[in-house]
């Protein structure tokens, strides 16, 4: 849905799909067995992306279906961040395809591209409210304003300590 705008064949969005579907990885027995987090983390992925491209692709059209868009990958980076603590590999490909869709808004100038800039902005604030929203959770419940214990310093302390050091 989010490529309909730029591939307007239906077969090529067909084989597109198709390719999604039958990947190896999907199939693989430890992924269906076993509930883990890794296993989101393609589709939360995509998900990102997807929203992204879709603003890209929509950039001229009703702002409304641009917030739908805005709200899919408003929410789902969060979920991204959450799920994995090295997902900032995501960063890049999202802040490409937010700087591509910004620069189009801007270059099109419609009269309303502030508006539509300000729904391209919109995952932003949603990524950061959620992200604030479990380390506000965790302050509550275990007395610590984090989303992640391997990244606070007392856990890189404690994990870098090692009673051989002196040996």
């Amino acid at each position: 849905r989010a490529l309909r705008p730029l591939v307007p064949h239906r077969g090529v969005r067909f084989a597109l799909f198709a390719l999604l579907l039958f990947n190896p990885v999907t199939y693989d027995s430890g992924t269906h067995t076993r509930v883990l987090r890794q296993h989101i983390q393609h589709t939360l992925a995509f998900l990102v992306i997807a929203g992204l491209v879709a603003i890209y692709a929509r950039r001229n059209g009703p702002k409304r279906v641009l917030a739908r868009w805005a709200l899919l990958a408003g929410l789902a980076l969060p979920a991204f961040w959450l799920t994995r603590e090295e997902g900032i590999w995501l960063l890049p490909c999202a802040g490409l395809l937010w700087l591509a869709a910004a620069v189009a808004i801007w270059r099109d100038r419609a009269p309303d591209r502030r508006a539509r800039l300000a729904w391209l902005a919109l995952p932003a604030p949603l990524c950061a409210a959620g992200l604030t929203a479990v380390a506000t959770l965790n302050l509550y419940y275990y007395g610590v304003f984090t989303t992640c214990e391997f990244n606070q310093a007392d856990f890189k302390a404690l994990y870098a300590y090692s009673p051989y050091q002196n040996v």
